[in-house]
């Protein structure tokens, strides 16, 4: 049986009382204003009562009735006792044979139940001593001993409120837990909000805030990382941007105090790191209400709690930045001798994520690792090549046998140099250089066994090594190199046809080519004469930027996250070549409006930089839609309107007026 007083408040904890029905007890305790919200359940026996606990996981509190004094005179064995003539809610009902068994079914409903599951225990008389003793033991919240209703029901809403304190003080202790693990800041900030929202303080919403520095400066802006419910669009938002002058206001306030504050709409908790290289983190709650102190204190000791996933996270983004930072130093060093290949390895390393982002969803062995740090592993594919002396390396015709012999060991000296990188990592970071070492080794194999170094076949060449050869073919073939002429695109991609089922894995070369037309298909933007700015090295650049922008956009279309920094790498290092080209080129023809031109390029260089840092805070599908808009801007404005102005200035200085 279940009564449930009206209420508008969220749904509270269900009481369970083990006794008669009879009386007029249960509708005086539903009515009560104080137990407003809360389903009351009815059962008789123990074993109903343990059957509701299993049942019904909104069930809180326990009262256990007993009766001391008709013990005596009855002899069954109920579950439950009965009162006396004197306690009418509870006749007709055998008691217990003996009150030292009212411990028992205590201890029984709480080995069922949950843990935080209160038992109350009423009694028409005192217990004895012992009994209470072990029910104090056990954690009875109390023993009732008045036949008023009224404060009954007082006490069952306070045993409730404290049930509701140690419910919540658990959830705050133990989900730390949840995010202890997480990889990103992102994760992090997901997890402390998703925790906070469960628990119904903060129904407006909340944002999870970090410091984004720029450059050598001591502060940077507050940028509202991640957010919920009226604010969960709130992605990476400069805190200034807010639409609530009191909430930015409240957020530096806390953000200067270096500690959390209270106040009756909001509460700031301030995440205090102590790594030398973490920052703290600030949480703002969009409160219902004004929390009570014991509220306040349980969320200062929570923000205590989730301080080391917050440096962890933190921890670990740096050591990826660091460990990908040390791949692109050593594919630069690969490169330094072969310098027709300085792009090369990037243009593999972006193709190999997006071939095994397109085939993942048929191959079990594409796991999330794989996903993401194939295209970094890639990148070292012939890193092995600084083994290999500069006349072989760097000959400009066909090689003889024995000069292939020793080019040939590129393979197993990567493999060699990637592996010793591997046994010195850590486990976690060890993974890349172990995946880095076995596609070195193995990119240079051949489907049907007559590649080398170890002329392996078919699906014994690991996937991500048959994924880099088709690749590392291709644009080897469609570059320029010291022994021969670029091939066309339509010559190269007919020889990767040719060659699935022998050179290649037939599987790895569909997704190649189905990946290969869907980006010549999807041309956002084309490069136009109009576009021209009457320079050759200026607009080739232009070109660039228009295939970095049709790259991003496919990618978007086909949601492989894992190739956005691969694409900001490249656009880093595109605006870096092409700015210092073009203000060269501003300084020769001695453009009037040079130093407003220079300073332009330095705001695309930070929106750039500011991107890679919402990246790297692990947002990477949030941002991807944000840098089509600003790349497009950059072509549409920058080139098209800023670029021809010094295009109009060239002209007029070739062409002197009569």
């Amino acid at each position: 049986m279940t009564h449930t007083a009206p209420s508008t408040r969220p749904t509270s904890a269900a009481i369970l009382v083990v006794a008669s029905p009879s009386g007029d007890w249960l509708a005086q305790l539903t009515a009560s204003p104080q137990l407003a919200g809360h389903a009351i359940h009815t059962v008789v026996t123990l074993d109903e009562a343990v059957a509701a606990l299993q049942r019904d996981a909104s069930i809180g509190l326990v009262l256990l009735c007993h009766n001391a004094a008709a013990r005596a005179a009855v002899g069954t064995h109920s579950a439950v006792p009965v009162a006396s003539a004197a306690s009418p809610p509870f006749s007709g009902i055998p008691p217990l044979p003996a009150c030292t068994t009212l411990p028992a079914h205590v201890r029984r409903l709480l080995a069922e139940a949950r843990p935080l599951l209160s038992v109350m225990v009423r009694s028409a008389t005192p217990l004895e001593a012992k009994t209470a003793d072990a029910l104090w033991e056990l954690g009875v919240a109390d023993c009732l001993f008045t036949q008023r209703s009224h404060e009954w029901a007082a006490s069952l809403a306070t045993a409730l409120r404290e049930q509701k304190r140690r419910a919540l003080h658990l959830r705050l202790t133990e989900s730390p837990a949840q995010i202890a693990g997480a990889r990103t800041v992102a994760d992090v900030a997901a997890g402390v909000l998703r925790i906070l929202g469960e628990q119904e303080i903060a129904l407006r919403g909340g944002l999870f805030c970090v410091e984004r520095k720029t450059g050598d400066t001591a502060h940077g802006d507050l940028i509202a990382l991640a957010g919920m419910g009226e604010f969960a669009r709130r992605i990476c938002t400069p805190v200034a941007r807010l639409d609530t002058p009191a909430m930015r206001a409240f957020l530096r306030r806390a953000w200067s105090a270096r500690h959390s504050i209270f106040a009756d709409d909001y509460a700031a908790l301030f995440v205090q790191t102590t790594g030398e290289h973490t920052q703290p983190v600030l949480i703002l709650l969009c409160l219902a209400a004004p929390l009570p102190d014991w509220h306040q204190r349980m969320l200062d000791a929570f923000t205590r709690a989730i301080a080391p996933a917050v440096e962890h996270a933190q921890v670990a983004q740096q050591l990826l930045r660091t460990q990908r930072a040390t791949v692109s130093t050593l594919a630069t060093l690969a490169e330094y001798k072969d310098t027709d290949t300085a792009r090369h390895v990037g243009r593999v390393a972006r193709m190999s994520a997006e071939i095994a982002s397109a085939l993942a969803p048929s191959h079990a062995a594409i796991t999330p690792h794989m996903l993401e740090n194939i295209g970094y592993a890639a990148v070292l594919h012939d890193l092995g090549k600084v083994g290999i002396p500069e006349n072989i390396l760097l000959k400009p015709g066909a090689l003889n046998a024995e000069e292939r012999t020793v080019i040939n060991r590129h393979a197993l000296i990567g493999h060699s140099m990637l592996s010793q990188s591997a046994a010195l990592a850590a486990h976690g970071e060890a993974r890349l250089f172990e995946l880095a070492a076995t596609i070195a080794r193995s990119h240079h194999e051949r489907y049907d066994g007559e590649g080398y170094p170890d002329r392996l076949a078919g699906e014994n060449i690991p996937l991500a090594a048959r994924i880099v050869a088709v690749v590392d073919v291709f644009d080897a073939l469609i570059s320029d190199r010291p022994y021969k002429r670029p091939w066309t695109e339509a010559q190269a991609l007919a020889m990767i046809r040719r060659e699935a089922g022998a050179h290649f894995d037939p599987a790895v070369v569909d997704a190649f080519l189905a990946v290969h037309e869907r980006k010549r298909t999807a041309q956002f933007i084309r490069w136009t004469p109009a576009m021209s700015v009457g320079h050759a090295e200026l607009d080739a650049d232009h070109q660039r930027l228009v295939d970095i922008i049709n790259d991003l956009g496919v990618n978007i279309e086909l949601a492989n996250h894992n190739t956005l920094e691969f694409i900001l790498d490249d656009l880093v290092a595109y605006a870096q070549e092409h700015f210092a080209r073009e203000e060269a080129h501003l300084a020769r023809i001695d453009f009037p409006d040079r130093a407003r031109h220079t300073a332009l390029h330095a705001a695309i260089a930070t929106r750039i930089e500011q991107a890679r840092w919402k990246t790297r805070q692990g947002f990477p599908a949030a941002l991807e839609n944000e840098l089509m808009r600003f790349l497009t801007r950059w072509l549409n404005h920058h080139i098209l309107v800023e670029d021809m102005q010094y295009a109009a200035h060239t002209r007029s200085i070739d062409s002197p007026p009569a």
